[in-house]
């Protein structure tokens, strides 16, 4: 209880001293009586599990010449998901959002010196929402 929360911040303390940082989240109720944590889940419980991801695209030039015009600054795209399992496992509801941010974001780009120096941009996909509902044989 008491002594992993002191251990956990002590460790805490040290990794932001050399520039890593750490979250930790204690697994008791009050007064350090009954973990929150289960290590199996009784028969007939549904399951509701999260997932998230990040990518990040740094700077680049999206046509063949390095133009600066057709630059992609960087960026960073965030997508989450949930997903309830149902009692048995064969059923299930998920639901996500990709680009959760909205960024606005080039993928792509051409340029035609040799036709009037048409240049063309791509962007990439806004904020998509989904949502899935499966059953399993």
């Amino acid at each position: 209880g008491k002594h992993l929360a002191q251990v956990l911040q002590g460790i805490r303390r040290e990794l932001v001293a050399i520039g890593k940082a750490i979250l930790a989240l204690l697994s008791t109720a009050k007064a350090d009586a009954v973990s929150r944590i289960q290590s199996t889940l009784e028969e007939g419980t549904g399951v509701v599990t999260t997932r998230g991801d990040v990518r990040f695209v740094d700077e680049q030039y999206l046509s063949v010449d390095n133009r600066e015009n057709l630059k992609e600054k960087g960026y960073a795209l965030f997508n989450a998901f949930v997903q309830y399992d149902a009692p048995g496992g064969r059923f299930y509801v998920r639901g996500g959002v990709k680009n959760l941010t909205d960024q606005v974001y080039l993928t792509d780009a051409q340029e035609f010196s040799s036709i009037g120096n048409i240049q063309t941009a791509y962007y990439g996909d806004p904020r998509t929402w989904s949502g899935t509902v499966g059953f399993r044989f």
